[in-house]
Protein backbone atom coordinates (compact mmCIF):
# COMPACT_ATOMS: atom_id res chain seq x y z
CA UNK A 1 0.00 0.00 0.00
CA UNK A 2 1.56 3.48 -1.09
CA UNK A 3 1.82 6.41 1.98
CA UNK A 4 -1.26 8.93 1.51
CA UNK A 5 1.53 12.08 1.83
CA UNK A 6 3.07 11.12 -1.18
CA UNK A 7 0.28 10.22 -4.05
CA UNK A 8 2.01 12.00 -7.13
CA UNK A 9 5.75 12.93 -6.13
CA UNK A 10 5.47 14.95 -9.30
CA UNK A 11 3.29 17.71 -8.31
CA UNK A 12 5.72 18.61 -5.34
CA UNK A 13 6.23 22.56 -6.67
CA UNK A 14 3.44 22.67 -8.32
CA UNK A 15 2.26 25.33 -5.41
CA UNK A 16 5.71 27.49 -5.63
CA UNK A 17 5.23 27.75 -9.65
CA UNK A 18 1.15 28.78 -9.20
CA UNK A 19 2.81 31.49 -6.34
CA UNK A 20 5.76 32.59 -9.02
CA UNK A 21 3.54 32.99 -11.76
CA UNK A 22 0.07 34.58 -9.51
CA UNK A 23 2.65 36.62 -7.55
CA UNK A 24 4.01 39.77 -10.02
CA UNK A 25 -0.51 40.32 -10.72
CA UNK A 26 -0.99 40.75 -7.26
CA UNK A 27 1.64 43.14 -6.75
CA UNK A 28 0.49 45.33 -10.03
CA UNK A 29 -2.96 45.55 -8.07
CA UNK A 30 -1.53 46.37 -5.01
CA UNK A 31 0.07 49.05 -6.35
CA UNK A 32 -2.24 49.84 -8.60
CA UNK A 33 -5.09 50.42 -5.47
CA UNK A 34 -2.35 52.00 -3.79
CA UNK A 35 -2.29 54.80 -6.34
CA UNK A 36 -5.93 55.11 -7.06
CA UNK A 37 -6.37 55.67 -3.58
CA UNK A 38 -3.34 58.32 -3.41
CA UNK A 39 -5.22 59.95 -6.25
CA UNK A 40 -8.89 59.67 -4.58
CA UNK A 41 -7.21 61.45 -1.71
CA UNK A 42 -5.47 64.20 -3.89
CA UNK A 43 -9.07 64.88 -5.92
CA UNK A 44 -10.92 65.17 -2.80
CA UNK A 45 -8.07 67.55 -1.01
CA UNK A 46 -8.15 69.66 -4.10
CA UNK A 47 -11.53 70.27 -4.00
CA UNK A 48 -10.88 71.23 -0.37
CA UNK A 49 -8.21 73.71 -1.74
CA UNK A 50 -10.29 75.22 -4.18
CA UNK A 51 -13.41 75.54 -1.71
CA UNK A 52 -11.25 77.46 1.15
CA UNK A 53 -10.21 79.82 -1.34
CA UNK A 54 -13.27 80.33 -2.86
CA UNK A 55 -14.60 81.35 0.77
CA UNK A 56 -12.27 83.35 1.65
CA UNK A 57 -13.01 85.65 -1.58
CA UNK A 58 -16.25 85.24 -0.93
CA UNK A 59 -16.37 87.19 2.38
CA UNK A 60 -15.87 90.65 1.16
CA UNK A 61 -15.45 92.37 -2.18
CA UNK A 62 -11.99 93.36 -0.68
CA UNK A 63 -10.87 89.81 -0.09
CA UNK A 64 -12.07 88.86 -3.78
CA UNK A 65 -9.53 91.10 -5.28
CA UNK A 66 -6.99 89.74 -2.58
CA UNK A 67 -5.34 86.93 -4.82
CA UNK A 68 -2.55 86.50 -2.40
CA UNK A 69 -4.92 86.05 0.86
CA UNK A 70 -7.05 83.92 -1.54
CA UNK A 71 -3.96 81.74 -2.37
CA UNK A 72 -2.77 81.45 0.83
CA UNK A 73 -5.93 80.45 2.41
CA UNK A 74 -6.71 77.86 -0.14
CA UNK A 75 -2.82 76.32 0.02
CA UNK A 76 -2.90 76.65 4.11
CA UNK A 77 -5.78 74.14 3.77
CA UNK A 78 -3.44 71.60 2.13
CA UNK A 79 -0.91 72.55 4.35
CA UNK A 80 0.79 74.34 1.23
CA UNK A 81 1.28 70.98 -0.90
CA UNK A 82 -0.41 67.51 -1.69
CA UNK A 83 1.73 64.47 -1.62
CA UNK A 84 5.11 66.87 -1.63
CA UNK A 85 3.85 68.96 -4.55
CA UNK A 86 2.19 72.22 -4.83
CA UNK A 87 -1.26 72.99 -5.71
CA UNK A 88 -1.43 76.04 -9.09
CA UNK A 89 -4.45 78.26 -7.96
CA UNK A 90 -6.44 80.77 -10.02
CA UNK A 91 -9.01 82.77 -9.22
CA UNK A 92 -11.01 85.67 -11.09
CA UNK A 93 -13.44 87.80 -9.98
CA UNK A 94 -16.97 88.29 -12.38
CA UNK A 95 -20.34 89.53 -11.99
CA UNK A 96 -23.80 87.23 -12.31
CA UNK A 97 -26.62 87.92 -14.58
CA UNK A 98 -29.38 88.31 -11.88
CA UNK A 99 -29.62 91.16 -10.12
CA UNK A 100 -30.20 91.95 -6.92
CA UNK A 101 -33.16 94.59 -5.53
CA UNK A 102 -31.46 97.55 -6.38
CA UNK A 103 -30.44 96.53 -9.99
CA UNK A 104 -26.73 95.75 -8.94
CA UNK A 105 -25.20 92.48 -10.39
CA UNK A 106 -24.42 90.07 -8.07
CA UNK A 107 -20.15 89.43 -7.86
CA UNK A 108 -18.66 86.14 -7.75
CA UNK A 109 -15.27 84.65 -6.87
CA UNK A 110 -14.50 81.71 -9.30
CA UNK A 111 -11.25 79.57 -7.91
CA UNK A 112 -9.55 76.90 -9.76
CA UNK A 113 -7.25 74.48 -8.22
CA UNK A 114 -4.85 72.26 -10.41
CA UNK A 115 -2.89 69.50 -9.29
CA UNK A 116 -0.16 67.58 -11.48
CA UNK A 117 -0.63 63.84 -9.88
CA UNK A 118 2.30 61.51 -10.20
CA UNK A 119 1.15 57.56 -9.16
CA UNK A 120 4.00 55.73 -7.53
CA UNK A 121 3.51 53.14 -10.17
CA UNK A 122 3.73 54.83 -13.56
CA UNK A 123 3.34 52.25 -16.72
CA UNK A 124 2.59 53.90 -20.04
CA UNK A 125 -1.15 53.52 -19.78
CA UNK A 126 -1.07 55.64 -16.09
CA UNK A 127 1.11 58.27 -16.34
CA UNK A 128 1.52 61.38 -14.43
CA UNK A 129 -1.89 63.69 -15.13
CA UNK A 130 -3.38 67.06 -14.18
CA UNK A 131 -6.81 67.04 -11.43
CA UNK A 132 -8.25 70.14 -11.91
CA UNK A 133 -11.17 71.27 -9.70
CA UNK A 134 -13.36 74.76 -9.66
CA UNK A 135 -15.53 76.06 -6.83
CA UNK A 136 -17.37 79.69 -7.74
CA UNK A 137 -19.34 81.32 -4.89
CA UNK A 138 -21.20 84.79 -4.65
CA UNK A 139 -19.49 87.81 -3.15
CA UNK A 140 -21.16 88.90 0.22
CA UNK A 141 -21.61 92.64 -0.47
CA UNK A 142 -19.88 94.75 1.69
CA UNK A 143 -21.72 97.12 4.33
Amino acid sequence: MRDPRHRCPHHRGQSLVELALILPLLCVMLLGAADFARALSAYITLGNVAREGAHYGSMSPANAQDLAGIRDAALQEADNAIFGVTPTIIAEVGNEVFRDPSNTPFQYIRVEARYEFRPLFAFPPFRSFTMSRVVQMRVLPGY
